[in-house]
């Protein structure tokens, strides 16, 4: 297995991606992941089929991990444990974020939420103070720092806005419902 990216993974990386994320969080096509400025597109590859793949949107000392999605088929093998230490050890001297959807009782789909946060601290991720709200979603924000600092943060998400052309979220401290 390894991690990597060239343009023959293209179609696999598409499916993954599309099968992953519904339309609305789909902000940049594939091809316009691996030919950004200040971004990184990873794949997990074994005997040349995708198994995965991560999307790192980098600015300064930061990285934000926004797409993470291994394959319906290879879910629950420990893969994105794999990459995500992989991607943690990679960038060991850069803070890294990553938001999901916020943890609270009242959602829907609460234990989804629930298992999504429970995996991502197990392998790695503090769950910060503060919550990240956007047009009509709110994100708990993880990192792999206990450490948060919130105008850094706020450096980092008006990048990502502009790479996504999107406007920028606020940035709030969160209460105490998780």
């Amino acid at each position: 297995m390894s991690i990597k990216y060239t343009g023959v993974y293209l179609n696999q990386v598409k499916k993954i991606y599309e099968s992953s994320f519904p339309a609305v969080e789909r902000y940049l096509s594939v091809e316009e992941m691996a030919s950004s400025e200040d971004t990184k597109l990873y794949c997990l590859v074994d005997n040349n089929v995708v198994l995965g793949f991560m999307y790192l949107i980098c600015f300064e000392n930061m990285i934000f991990i926004l797409y993470l999605a291994i394959s319906k088929e290879y879910q629950s093998k420990g893969l994105g444990g794999y990459i995500l230490k992989w991607c943690l050890n990679k960038f060991n001297d850069r803070k890294i974020y990553l938001n999901i959807e916020k943890v609270h009782k009242d959602a829907d789909n609460y234990q989804m939420r629930k298992k999504r946060l429970d995996f991502y601290t197990k392998n790695g991720l503090y769950l910060t103070d503060f919550i990240s709200e956007e047009k009509e979603e709110s994100f708990n924000i993880l990192s792999n720092k206990i450490n948060f600092d919130i105008d850094e943060y706020r450096l980092l998400d008006q990048h990502i806005a502009k790479i996504l052309n999107e406007p920028c979220s606020v940035i709030i401290r969160k209460s105490k419902d998780v």
